[in-house]
């Protein structure tokens, strides 16, 4: 970030106030600017565990919990107090987080998980194309198992994928392997429901741009339970969350 700053300060990039300079991050430097608002928007609320910050310090742990900040500051940013439940639960299975809605009081459980590939971020190996439906069935079967029997279920879930801004929203690789993972699920029914309120899959992988090329902003869709085992009292609880993943890219100049 201080050598791209150094290189972008000059002339060319000088905004008209002559005081303060713009340029176009490219990977790397978004993917660090999104990290920062992030732990920013989680600290302005008082709901960031020395817990989190210890594990964000290790490799092996950092990408889990690089996503888990990143899913609590959208739910904050959507109107949500956050309480993270390894600082109260320690023995049991559990869902990653509680979140409060501070306009209708209403109380769901949240579970983030992202896709782990070799060859990216911190695991070995080699980047290879992977087939992506069965991890997404398998992600939200095991998350069911980890849902509050009372309260309403948010799962999400992050690709890992590089981005791909060649392709129509609906002809993205990742966006044709939840359509065909909506085949390989039960259907749900009022006397079998989802555990799932909503399935949110996300692919805000800034990292795969090269250093020097402006990266696309991040991608995201949803798949709604038709018969969710816990109904929302308020279904504009799903279009606030929409809204925060809409802006989850946009990062203020000032704060």
């Amino acid at each position: 970030l201080s050598e791209y700053t150094k290189k972008n300060s000059d002339v060319a990039h000088r905004k008209p106030n002559g005081q303060t300079y713009q340029a176009e991050a490219p990977g790397p430097i978004w993917a660090l600017v999104t990290f920062g608002y992030d732990l920013f928007c989680l600290q302005a609320v008082n709901s960031l565990p020395e817990s989190v910050i210890d594990q964000l310090r290790h490799p092996k742990s950092f990408q889990s919990h690089r996503y888990l900040v990143a899913v609590a500051a959208i739910m904050v940013r959507a109107g949500f107090q956050i309480e993270f439940l390894d600082e109260v639960v320690k023995n049991e299975k559990h869902c990653e987080f509680i979140a409060r809605d501070k306009y209708t009081e209403i109380v769901c459980a949240v579970e983030a998980k992202s896709r782990v590939r070799p060859g990216v971020l911190h695991a070995r190996g080699i980047v290879r194309p992977s087939e992506t439906t069965t991890w997404l069935r398998k992600q939200i079967r095991e998350s069911g198992k980890q849902k509050p029997a009372d309260l309403p279920f948010f799962v999400f879930l992050d690709l890992n994928l590089p981005p791909s801004p060649e392709f129509l929203p609906h002809l993205k690789p990742w966006v044709t392997d939840t359509f065909k993972l909506m085949n390989v699920l039960k259907q749900p029914s009022p006397s079998d429901p989802d555990t799932f309120n909503a399935v949110f899959f996300t692919n805000f992988s800034f990292y795969y741009a090269p250093p020097d090329t402006p990266c696309p902003r991040g991608e995201w869709g949803a798949l709604l339970s038709r018969y969710p085992a816990t109904p929302l009292p308020d279904k504009r609880i799903i279009d606030a969350i929409r809204t925060s993943l809409n802006r989850y890219a946009r990062v203020p100049d000032e704060i």
